[in-house]
């Protein structure tokens, strides 16, 4: 990815004063990693979903490729059960324009599972929402909702930590910027270039994955698997690092899909 990188950039051995967009190295990022990380689902920010009428869903198992069209390179199995986890962003208890995600009234596919509606929202005592309960539509056949969103079961999954990296400042030519404005460059350091979450859930397929190990979060983006994962300092948790977002802020614009 480097060496492509700087070949089209033409680095020489002498240095190289232009200045190139970083959205450069993550074009040749994605370019490679589409091909050699497989895709799985994980929810960075989990709520609690049950299925309440879990038992009348016909299909509970379903047998993906790791890589869209490419059955040659692997398979893995997603078992759904009746309480799963989806990202909270892909929940609202009000409705709101253009959102996609479960809220009153709307249908929503779950990849590789069947469409929900949702039923129920549990509260706790302070009144925020703890869980929620959908029902799955058993006979659907009709038009593939706008939402789709990817998922893990609860009973199949492990607690993993997820360090999501954006731009350290804020503007790309910080030397230009600053000294137009006035500015030290400290003042365009980006307050949220890590983002940690510390609960995030994986399926436990991928329980015995290894350092450097590399995937595409489904809807989220690329990660690597963190040299610190499962050590003490983790508390023994897979620790996943972003390499690079599927598009530009898709971490931060999680449903409006």
């Amino acid at each position: 990815m480097i060496n492509t990188f700087c070949e089209a950039i033409g680095v020489s051995r002498h240095g190289n004063e232009t200045l190139v967009s970083s959205k450069k190295l993550e074009f040749y990022a994605r370019k490679e990693l589409d091909v050699t990380a497989p895709r799985t689902f994980a929810v960075l920010d989990p709520i609690r979903v049950e299925i309440t009428n879990f038992k009348d869903v016909k299909t509970k198992k379903s047998t993906v490729p790791l890589f869209p069209g490419f059955p040659e390179k692997g398979e893995q199995t997603y078992n759904l059960t009746n309480t799963i986890f989806v990202e909270r962003s892909d929940f609202s208890e009000e409705k709101k324009a253009g959102f996609r995600g479960i809220t009153a009234g709307q249908e929503v596919l779950l990849m590789q599972g069947p469409v929900v509606v949702l039923e129920d929202v549990v509260k706790g005592a302070d009144g925020s929402v703890e869980s929620i309960k959908v029902k799955a539509v058993v006979d659907f056949d009709g038009k593939t909702p706008k939402g789709v969103i990817q998922w893990v079961s609860e009973k199949n999954s492990l607690e993993a930590k997820v360090n999501l990296y954006s731009q350290l400042l804020t503007v790309e030519d910080v030397a230009a910027v600053s000294k137009k404005e006035g500015k030290e460059f400290t003042a365009y350091f980006n307050k949220d270039s890590l983002v940690v979450k510390p609960n995030a859930r994986i399926w436990n397929l991928h329980a015995k994955c290894e350092p450097y190990d590399k995937f595409q979060f489904v809807r989220t983006g690329y990660f690597s698997v963190s040299e610190k994962s499962k050590s003490a300092e983790e508390d023994g948790k897979i620790v996943f690092n972003l390499v690079v977002a599927l598009k530009e802020d898709s971490t931060k614009a999680k449903n409006t899909k």
